[in-house]
């Protein structure tokens, strides 16, 4: 059994990774570390970690304030963490220990924190926060307690706000928009070859956006297919199905010169689809 901690900071600011990382090393029993410098990367790496397949015991700190590339109102952290949280209820994810931090917790954070953990600490990290870790791990889960039935109707606005903040990374980053939808479709239809990095993150994605069968049958049926041309509609039809894709771009009319080009734009396609999906 793996008795490790596994603690996920989410945070922009190098001075504070650097203290940070610095405390938890002190910590009494044995930590992994990762580092997440933005809420997108951020939720990727805590649903990886809290896949109810691996039952490890997670932690994740995250930043109030987290700026989204040149947006520089930024995201909102306690959003990912009610995201989180919600899917821990709802038994899609494991359970762990959310904790949101912050050297600004105005009253408008700390109510919407609150709905997600009783865990709101103030920066910078320090001892006193390493002994209430030491106890909620003493403690053991449930660490995500119901739902507080004053938060109803909120769940739909943070799931919004987070396809927001999903649609914004799309538009600022699209070379890794294409990366993930790469990573997507080589999952799918396993016509795609992929590194064991673009595995992982596939399956990561896969798994966070309803699992294969689901996300084949969304992506066939999505009426933003149309946009694509006919050779590309076909082609991406034909590989859903598990046609080899040799096999798909014959069948498409396609040579394969273009099908780099073809594919990249599928893969942006599908990353626009997947990613911005509730």
């Amino acid at each position: 059994m793996d008795d490790t901690i596994h603690i996920l900071l989410i945070e922009d600011r190098e001075e504070h990774i650097l203290q940070s990382r610095v405390l938890l090393h002190r910590f009494p029993r044995p930590i992994k570390i990762y580092i997440a410098r933005t809420i997108i990367e951020g939720e990727k790496i805590a649903r990886y970690l809290l896949d109810i397949k691996h039952g490890l015991t997670v932690v994740i700190m995250s930043d109030i304030h987290l700026p989204l590339a040149s947006y520089a109102a930024g995201i909102d952290g306690t959003y990912l963490l009610n995201l989180l949280a919600d899917d821990i209820r709802a038994n899609r994810l494991a359970q762990g220990i959310l904790i949101a931090v912050s050297s600004e917790m105005t009253p408008e954070r700390f109510a919407l924190g609150s709905h997600a953990t009783a865990e709101l600490w103030h920066k910078p990290l320090n001892h006193t926060h390493l002994a209430r870790l030491s106890d909620l791990l003493d403690q053991g889960p449930p660490w995500v307690l119901p739902r507080d039935p004053q938060s109803a109707g909120q769940e739909s606005i943070i799931r919004d706000v987070m396809a927001m903040a999903r649609h914004m990374w799309l538009n600022l980053r699209p070379d890794a928009a294409t990366q993930a939808g790469k990573s997507i479709l080589g999952i799918l239809t396993r016509a795609i070859t992929l590194s064991p990095d673009e595995y992982k993150d596939g399956l990561i994605l896969v798994n966070q956006y309803g699992g294969a069968n689901v996300l084949r049958g969304f992506l066939r049926r999505h009426p933003q297919n149309e946009q694509l041309s006919a050779q590309e509609q076909r082609f991406f039809s034909d590989l859903l199905d598990g046609i080899p894709q040799n096999t798909a771009l014959t069948r498409a009319h396609l040579t394969r010169r273009k099908s780099k080009a073809v594919l990249n734009t599928l893969y942006r396609h599908i990353s626009t689809l997947v990613l911005t999906k509730d």
